[in-house]
């Protein structure tokens, strides 16, 4: 299968770089309301995080984004950290801030959903990081990113590993809801038996997987360790508060469990 290979910059449609642009720089201020201005700081665990630090108005916007953002933009960190990528699912009316580029692939060359999946791992990632300068603070500048090396195989193939590999994200980001959702419901029934929120208790790892799971609790008194090995935290402190005692369980000084740790409501 025929494998074209290119410099980034010539498989893009567009490419956004914000260096250094602030609102006072076009004349404004930045607002309480209005649109926001996603930066270097929001992205986190590929994607976008919820945290809004700073928002632009109507007028600002319009002279902020002459391009806005659409569905199959890749959000990329040029530093502080590098390499930190986003892929925007819908269209949007954020205003891409300081260290942070917005990448647009050219139509029939380069899908967006691809370049996102390129930029996490492989020899485009090893070419782009092995492009960063800097002492204190490593980054890539824009004249060195669109020197970048991109592999492209035929739209078709790249659309196929893009949902192979988006429907693994999908199973991963699933798992991450239930290990959520159940260390909220343990968290409610401890506050439940003991009438505060005393504990949390939180998985000390938590693989791409999925593997790993928290432990469930109830008055009755069971915590069950579902992942022998894994560090639970906070069940030294309960173990040493004198309102619980290990049966079964065996708690090393890092909080590791195996077996299962009885909890005594009653037991002052």
């Amino acid at each position: 299968m025929n494998r074209e290979r290119m410099m980034l910059g010539d498989a893009l449609e567009l490419l956004i770089d914000h260096r250094g642009k602030t609102p006072k720089k076009l004349g404004g201020d930045w607002t309480t309301a209005g649109h926001r201005v996603v930066s270097a700081l929001n992205i986190k665990g590929n994607r976008v995080d919820g945290n809004d630090h700073h928002y632009i108005s109507d007028e600002m916007y319009r002279r902020w984004m002459k391009v806005p953002l659409r569905k199959g933009d890749v959000l990329l960190t040029s530093e502080a950290p590098t390499g930190e990528v986003a892929f925007v699912g819908d269209d949007v009316d954020w205003a891409i801030g300081q260290r942070l580029f917005a990448l647009r692939g050219r139509p029939g060359l380069l899908d967006g959903q691809y370049l996102f999946y390129a930029l996490r791992g492989g020899q485009l990632r090893d070419d782009m990081m092995s492009r960063t300068t800097g002492t204190t603070v490593q980054g890539i500048r824009q004249a060195e990113l669109v020197r970048v090396m991109i592999e492209l195989p035929p739209l078709p193939e790249q659309r196929a590993i893009a949902a192979t590999l988006g429907a693994l994200d999908d199973k991963i980001e699933s798992n991450r809801r239930a290990v959520d959702a159940m260390n909220g419901l343990v968290a409610a029934e401890f506050e439940r038996c003991f009438g505060r929120r005393a504990l949390t208790l939180e998985l000390g790892r938590v693989d791409q997987e999925g593997a790993g799971w928290p432990a469930a609790v109830s008055c009755a008194g069971e915590w069950a360790c579902e992942d022998p090995g894994a560090a639970y935290r906070g069940l030294p402190e309960l173990a040493g508060g004198g309102r619980s005692s290990t049966a079964g369980a065996r708690l090393d000084r890092t909080g590791r469990c195996s077996g299962g740790v009885r909890v005594d409501p009653h037991r002052g």
